[in-house]
């Protein structure tokens, strides 16, 4: 959750999982942006195990990112560079439009909505880009699959259907000991609807 150069809120796929899992710590981060001075008694959480999980969680990432490159080639996946969200959304939009097979750190945008998959993989299928169209992966350190990583892939299918005009039909999750699990958006999609809906009321009263 940010605001952008134009003092709007622009949410993310991890907003609609914190909001889930706590109504009041979601409340607070936004109080915390919009109020910043309001909190800045507030003493922050430093969890030294919640800092070693996000270390490891990026060391897992970088290794399958190694692991696609070693075995796709260097030259088949794109990353993205670019700092602010806004042109790391239009540098994504033109690996999509050249047809990278692979773009990681892909940056998507919808609406309200704006977040980092962590890849985009290129699929046969038509769509607004031709005879090919994208769906997200998502690194994991879990090797379990709990509802919250759906909703974040049914957030990228639909922030992805805005840029290609299709909704992906699956989306996959790569876990901590490197299995891949695939989820057809289409099971899970009206539950992330609703969490969507009833976010976007709560943050307007």
């Amino acid at each position: 959750m940010y605001l952008n150069p134009y003092s709007q809120l622009i949410f993310s796929p991890s907003d609609l999982v914190l909001a889930m899992r706590s109504p009041f710590a979601s409340w607070m981060e936004r109080f915390a942006i919009e109020s910043p001075a309001s909190v800045s008694d507030i003493e922050k959480d430093d969890d030294p195990m919640m800092a070693l999980l996000a270390s490891k969680g990026n060391t897992h990432e970088h290794d399958f990112l190694v692991r696609l490159q070693e075995k796709h080639g260097i030259e088949n996946i794109a990353i993205v560079m670019s700092k602010s969200p806004e042109q790391r959304v239009k540098e994504t939009l033109a690996y999509m439009q050249n047809g990278c097979p692979f773009i990681y750190q892909a940056q998507l945008q919808r609406n309200q909505f704006a977040g980092s998959a962590d890849f985009l993989v290129r699929i046969p299928g038509q769509s607004n880009l031709g005879d090919y169209r994208y769906e997200a992966w998502d690194t994991k350190l879990s090797t379990t699959t709990p509802p919250y990583f759906l909703i974040q892939l049914c957030c990228y299918s639909w922030m992805l259907e805005d840029v290609q005009g299709v909704r992906p039909e699956e989306a996959a999750i790569i876990l901590g000991d490197l299995t891949e699990e695939r989820f057809r958006i289409a099971r899970y999609y009206s539950y992330f609807d609703r969490i969507k809906m009833n976010f976007l009321l709560a943050c307007s009263s």
